[in-house]
């Protein structure tokens, strides 16, 4: 599904079902990920780990629908939050971080 206009609601539903536990699922049969997810306490789409040298952080993006924005002084708030979280980790993990992979979703 595009997570575009027509899909958003249905795209993030699965994204929360699917994707947001990725590391805690053993339907997947995947080997342990060998690192801590952590989430952002409002917003669990705003993950972070560590693994080999690399950083690896989810973002939200914002939306497409107008219909799925919302009110401005909100919309604000959550952009800088998304902003914190990536500034947070990447200055938490300067020192030995080699490289970022940036999920935005």
């Amino acid at each position: 599904l595009d997570c575009g206009r027509e899909h958003a609601d249905e795209s993030f539903t699965y994204w929360e079902k699917h994707l947001f536990p990725f590391h805690e699922r053993p339907d997947l049969d995947w080997p342990p990920l060998g690192a801590n997810v952590t989430h952002h306490p409002r917003h669990p789409e705003f993950f972070a780990f560590f693994m080999d040298d690399v950083l690896f952080l989810g973002q939200g993006l914002p939306a497409t629908n107008p219909e799925n924005t919302p009110d401005p002084e909100e919309w604000q708030k959550y952009l800088k939050r998304n902003v914190n979280w990536t500034r947070k980790h990447f200055a938490a993990n300067a020192e030995r971080m080699k490289a970022a992979v940036i999920f935005g979703h």
